[in-house]
């Protein structure tokens, strides 16, 4: 019984906190004006009401279900073993504080044309971007050397697109192996909602940070293929647009969250567009049944 209660307590914590987090988020995206700077397409509207406070309830809702039912499944899938059917693979990284699980709908639909697919867990938020950087380019020579891996697609969402292309721009030998990155919803020029996060990398993702306006002037002369999907609705990136970089392609999909970009048909397309994946099967099986890859 005590168990059950402690348990609920839990439960409710959780719930409270998310909702509270969301909600504060969404505040100030309602208050917030983008930094009108880095848009070159036309936005057809602005969100009204109604469809912010749908919006909010969805991604509450969505984000404590999906907090709630990940680390069961990354522990079902922790002794799974990864098998290559392919020369090329897909990484998934998903965004700060969350781990590969949120990429289960995406990497379950995302025609692959025959490329394998992985979601990996990143480390801890505490520790810095520079690390986490290093970290993937070893965990991406490691992947090349045990199953033979010649090319590699970096798809990030959040954080995950900041650390793919922090890693491809200060790896030296990186750049052989990956042939695009793919950044939704990645907060390239900071996001202000970072002040309420903890650890090194919360302050790294801060407007003007030393860190992203380095990366910033490393990609706009980069060599590397990018691509941006942003949204004018991400109550995760204040402003929205700090999403987009100077001289690398994007689209903006209107009226959807931010954790909403890996969980949109639009997006998905969009992105299978943009690789040249439109047609074809893919080699990944669901994320209960595949391995989901972490690395410390």
């Amino acid at each position: 019984m005590l168990v059950l209660k402690l348990a609920l307590y839990a439960l409710v914590f959780i719930a409270g906190f998310s909702f509270i987090q969301v909600l504060f988020a969404f505040l100030l995206l309602y208050l917030e004006s983008s930094l009108n700077t880095h848009i070159t397409k036309p936005i057809t509207s602005k969100p009204t009401t109604v469809k912010m406070v749908g919006l909010f309830f969805f991604e509450w809702i969505f984000k404590l279900f999906l907090k709630l039912v990940s680390y069961p499944i990354l522990f079902l899938n922790s002794k799974a073993k990864h098998v290559a059917h392919s020369k090329s693979c897909i990484i998934l990284l998903h965004g700060y504080s969350r781990n590969a699980v949120d990429w289960l709908w995406f990497k379950k639909h995302l025609q692959a044309n025959g490329k394998d697919i992985m979601a990996l867990t990143l480390p801890l938020v505490t520790r810095d971007l520079q690390t986490s950087a290093k970290d993937l380019s070893a965990e991406l020579h490691k992947l090349k050397a045990q199953h033979g891996y010649e090319e590699f697609i970096l798809i990030g969402h959040s954080m995950g697109g900041v650390i793919a292309s922090l890693a491809v721009e200060t790896s030296p030998h990186l750049k052989e192996i990956v042939s695009k990155v793919i950044a939704l919803g990645s907060p390239f020029h900071g996001t202000k909602i970072s002040v309420f996060g903890v650890g090194f990398t919360a302050t790294q993702l801060l407007p003007n940070s030393s860190v992203l306006n380095n990366l910033r002037s490393l990609m706009t002369i980069s060599n590397t293929d990018y691509y941006c999907v942003v949204t004018n609705c991400d109550h995760m990136i204040l402003p929205w647009d700090s999403a987009i970089v100077d001289n690398i392609s994007y689209d903006v999909v209107e009226d959807i969250g931010h954790l909403q970009l890996i969980y949109s048909k639009v997006v998905l397309e969009l992105v299978e567009a943009n690789i040249n994946l439109n047609q074809g099967t893919i080699n990944n099986e669901c994320l209960d049944s595949d391995k989901d890859a972490s690395f410390n």
